[in-house]
């Protein structure tokens, strides 16, 4: 089986992303990496494809992009036309902080959705930027998978995932 992964490590002001294909021989392989950066000041939306080949260079004007939540839109219409129409199989967020119930990557439902947002006051000036992600990003592709990570080492995928492709170990930790 083929299809794609999206990983996302978002900030108060960027959004880094990894695009991983899936592979007929059930590898996950890098295809582009990229970061929406200046996000309320100057937006610039940079990507290279895994053999270095710059896909994108381009500034926004500001009032395009004043958070997170108003700059996904151009993020994942660019990232829609570099999938030719698919939608990402799995979409994996880094998240900086799981409080006390998340500590390793999780299947995000509603009720760890709900949860974190209860973390916000301990968090509030990185976890709304990066809860933003987690609730648009699945509506604009119509996907259903995500799951968190609180780790700086990232790729987070989900068990469901790693019960459809038996290649775990085949998965390792990328760091921006």
């Amino acid at each position: 089986m083929t299809g794609t992964v999206l990983c996302v490590n978002s900030g108060s002001s960027s959004i880094k992303f990894e695009l991983f294909d899936i592979t007929s021989r059930e590898e996950v392989q890098l295809s582009l990496r990229g970061q929406l950066d200046g996000i309320g000041s100057l937006p610039r939306l940079v990507a290279k494809s895994s053999s270095g080949t710059q896909l994108i260079d381009r500034i926004y004007p500001a009032d395009e992009m004043r958070d997170v939540s108003a700059a996904l839109p151009k993020l994942t219409g660019w990232l829609r036309e570099q999938l030719k129409g698919e939608f990402p199989a799995v979409i994996g967020h880094r998240l900086v902080f799981g409080g006390t119930r998340y500590s390793a990557p999780t299947l995000i439902d509603d009720e760890c959705l709900r949860y974190l947002h209860t973390l916000v006051p301990f968090m509030p000036l990185h976890l709304p930027s990066e809860l933003a992600p987690i609730e648009l990003i699945p509506r604009i592709f119509r996907t259903c998978h995500r799951s968190r990570c609180s780790t700086p080492g990232f790729i987070a995928v989900t068990q469901r995932f790693f019960s459809a492709y038996p290649y775990r170990s085949r998965c390792t930790a990328r760091a921006f």
